[in-house]
């Protein structure tokens, strides 16, 4: 799901059902969860009876904060059986050393018109609200779980900018 035109396109002409699996695409915006979640696109594709990952990479940030994106990921959360995992990374408010880099990169954004809401580690963590975070835990991108030496990491966390964490939907008891 995107709504990027440019997306669309590379999708319509790339994305192809085959014997081994079926791929679909939607053009959607996040915030019609309702729509993305009821969809043939979706249904077709999704079995959400069974443990299925949510992605949200590099999402939320996009998404300001009087659009409510806890509220709106809850929703999703709420979709997901037991065992569901979500996969989340997002900009950091806190990790940029250089504030003034920081807000560089949010006016390009904004400059451009696209929202961009960094958000604290402490804000991130409450996405996960509910369920069974993965070790490392919310940690910034560069150092979840890198192959090799965490001094290998091709940025460093002030670098990376933004945070990412993994959780799973407890299972009832």
């Amino acid at each position: 799901m995107d709504d990027d035109p440019i997306v669309l396109a590379h999708a319509r002409a790339l994305l192809h059902g085959t014997p081994e699996g079926r791929t679909a695409y939607l053009d959607a915006d996040f915030r019609d969860h309702e729509r993305i979640l009821s969809v043939p696109e979706t249904t077709g594709l999704i079995d959400f009876d069974r443990p299925v990952a949510l992605l949200t990479v590099a999402l939320l940030h996009f998404i300001p904060d009087e659009d409510r994106p806890g509220e709106l990921l809850e929703r999703y959360k709420a979709a997901l059986a037991p065992g569901g995992v979500l996969i989340l990374s997002h900009a950091a408010a806190s990790l940029v050393d250089d504030p003034e880099a920081s807000r560089a990169v949010v006016g390009g954004y904004t400059g451009a018109g696209v929202s961009l809401t960094a958000r604290s580690r402490e804000r991130i963590e409450e996405f996960f609200s509910g369920w069974d975070l993965v070790e490392p835990g919310i940690v910034p991108v560069s150092e979840w779980r890198p192959d090799g030496d965490l001094n290998d990491a091709a940025l460093a966390p002030a670098q990376a900018g933004a945070f990412a964490g993994v959780a799973v939907k407890r299972v009832r008891s």
